[in-house]
């Protein structure tokens, strides 16, 4: 038997997952900010989108500006959080940053790529760490 598409459509999996991984990474990115303005960060952005993607955290360190990939894990099923910014993310993060750079007009600074990298991150203590300089920039 067919079922109608408007319920074939409510179970899909990728229309379960979005907003549940969504909140995940809202709740990453949150947890991210007030770390990095305890390091003493000065946070410019946010989610910055262009045509070319997205970059979660733009930041400024002294006069370093800073692109950070956040990554949340809830467990380990799928490794550290670390370990999850693909050479293809990595490139991806670098058109962006070029983007940012040129719409902001910031060529003067100096310039970092950061992962905050958070374990457990649905547990009262969740494990954060900032990994400075985590790629350089490749084509």
């Amino acid at each position: 038997m067919a079922y109608p598409k408007f319920i074939a459509r409510v179970f899909e999996p990728r229309i379960l997952i979005e907003p549940m991984m969504r909140r995940l990474g809202n709740k990453g990115e949150s947890l991210a900010v007030k770390f990095l303005e305890a390091k003493g960060y000065k946070i410019l952005k946010q989610n910055y989108r262009t045509p070319l993607g997205e970059i979660d955290i733009v930041a400024q360190e002294r006069d370093v500006l800073c692109f950070i990939e956040v990554k949340l894990r809830s467990g380990s099923a799928y490794g550290k959080a670390f370990e999850s910014v693909p050479r293809f993310k990595q490139h991806k993060i670098t058109r962006v940053a070029n983007w940012y750079m040129g719409q902001y007009n910031v060529s003067s600074l100096a310039v970092r790529f950061d992962v905050v990298a958070i374990d457990n991150g649905l547990t009262q203590r969740p494990g954060i760490i900032l990994i400075k300089n985590a790629f350089e920039v490749g084509y």
